[in-house]
Order: structure tokens, then C-alpha cells, then sequence
């Protein structure tokens, strides 16, 4: 067994175990298996005598993931003025406000690209609530880094702010690429809106899609914003900005959320 495949079923084991141990101690015990996972980015080597690229088709599953995009604004301008060193070392202290809510809320880091991460919500491991943790580690994201702002424009002198974007609807998931070099990442239109959420977004706030709101609105102070248009839709797509958690639970579940009952009968 690969050290990927022993992560997902290590990671499956203590899902399972929710109710015995609790949320708290799960939550903390998955943390670095998920960093771990999100590393492994080498796929295992090939049998021996087996040469050549793999021409094996996607191992991957449908699911419906909410996948959260943030980046650094204005990045390359910035980067310009700076030592290379220098500016590694902003960008790695940057990361650890980016990731650690993802990790803390039960989300997966897929990519780290430079300046910004991919993380998706509902895989490997999925939540009855995986919307409402992507939208609240977007928030503690965009919270974070708020702090960190006012320490390098007085530091530096730098308008350091990232820009986050959440979608959510049904993707494929699993490992892409070469069989010598592959990660778990997320394939589908659901990943090209979430990156238009993030593209759109105004510096220093949280934006998300319409399916998103849907699913998040009872929970979450939102904002519209009105419509924008997407590369290949027909149509203008809403979007909203989400300003803040109610902090208030939400007593109703499943199809309740959306105003339908389904009593029970017998």
C-alpha cells in the first residue's frame, strides 16, 4: 500500500470515529495528515520493467466539492522591488495564514502556486457542511491576513492583501498528471468558476457564487454584488461577498435549508 493510500484510509478511520472522540481531537489528528497529503505530489515509482510514461486514464470520482482559490494581489509588482530571498521569506510567512484555517476547518490544500493555494472542501474526506467550512476558513483567511497587513506596510512598505473565491458544484477528484509526477487536485468547470470567484474579487474580502450562497446564506452575512460575466457561459453569473458568520447555529438540515419538508411517514 502507497503511502498516499494509507493516508486516505488513516484519514477514513478517524472520520468514522467523530462521535467517540469528538470533533476537536479528529480535527487536530487529521490536520497533518492532510498537510501530508497535499505534499505528495510523486506519484509511486512503476514496477520494475515497466518503462515510459503511464498512458493510464484518471483515477478520479464525481463529487460535489466547494473549492476555495486565494491569491496575493499584485504580487509581481511588489516582488519586483524586493530581493528574491526577501520577498520567499513574506510569501512563506504569508502561507501559514492561508493554509492553517483550511487545514482547521477539514479542507485539503491541493496546490500551492507561488503566491496563492487551491484547497478543496468534500475530498478526499467529505462533511455534511463542507460549503460553510470553505466559507468559514475564507473568512479566518481573509481575517489573518488583514494582521499581516498591517505589519508589512510598516515593515515594508508593501499593500500586501489577498483576494479569496468559493464555488461550489461537482467536479472530478483525484490524482493528475504523469504517473512520475501526480497530485490530488479537482478537474471541471466547478474549478474554473471558483478561480473566476477569486479573479473578481476585491483585495481583502471573500467572494463566492450563487450555488455557494445558496447553501451558506442562513449562516453568513451576504452581500450581492450584482452579475459578472464568465468566459464560455451565455449568461452573467451572480456573486456575493460574504462580510461575517452570524454566529447563530442553524437547527434546520438537508432540504429544510432549501424550505422543503419531507415529514416521516411509518
Amino acid at each position: 500500500m502507497s503511502e498516499r493510500e494509507q493516508l486516505l484510509e488513516t484519514i477514513a478511520e478517524l472520520e468514522a470515529k467523530r462521535e467517540i472522540l469528538g470533533d476537536d481531537v479528529v480535527d487536530q489528528a487529521l490536520a497533518p495528515l492532510r498537510t501530508r497529503l497535499a505534499e505528495l505530489k510523486v506519484a509511486p515509482q512503476a514496477e520494475a520493467g515497466v518503462a515510459g510514461p503511464s498512458t493510464a486514464p484518471l483515477a478520479g470520482e464525481r463529487r460535489v466539492v466547494s473549492i476555495l482559490f486565494c491569491d496575493v494581489k499584485g504580487s509581481t509588482a511588489m516582488a519586483e522591488g524586493l530581493d528574491p530571498e526577501d520577498w520567499a521569506g513574506i510569501i512563506q510567512r504569508a502561507m501559514e495564514y492561508l493554509i492553517e484555517p483550511v487545514n482547521r476547518h477539514g479542507g485539503t490544500v491541493a496546490q500551492v502556486m507561488g503566491d496563492g493555494i487551491l484547497a478543496l472542501f468534500g475530498a478526499p474526506a467529505a462533511h455534511e457542511d463542507d460549503p460553510q467550512r470553505a466559507v468559514l476558513a475564507g473568512l479566518e483567511i481573509v481575517e489573518g491576513i488583514s494582521i499581516f497587513h498591517t505589519q508589512v506596510k510598516h515593515t515594508r512598505g508593501l499593500d500586501f492583501n489577498v483576494r479569496v473565491g468559493v464555488h461550489t458544484g461537482l467536479a472530478v477528484v483525484g490524482d493528475v498528471g504523469a504517473e512520475d509526477q501526480s497530485g490530488y487536485t479537482a478537474l471541471g468547470d466547478a474549478v474554473n468558476l471558483a478561480a473566476r470567484m477569486e479573479q473578481t474579487a476585491q483585495p481583502g474580502t471573500l467572494q463566492v457564487s450563487a450555488q455557494t450562497y445558496h447553501l451558506v446564506q442562513q449562516q453568513f452575512d451576504c452581500a450581492p454584488l450584482g452579475e459578472i460575466k464568465v468566459k464560455g457561459k451565455q449568461k452573467p453569473l451572480p456573486v456575493y461577498r460574504v462580510t461575517g458568520f452570524k454566529g447563530k447555529p442553524v437547527t434546520t438540515r438537508g432540504l429544510e435549508r432549501q424550505g422543503l419538508q419531507s415529514p416521516l411517514v411509518g
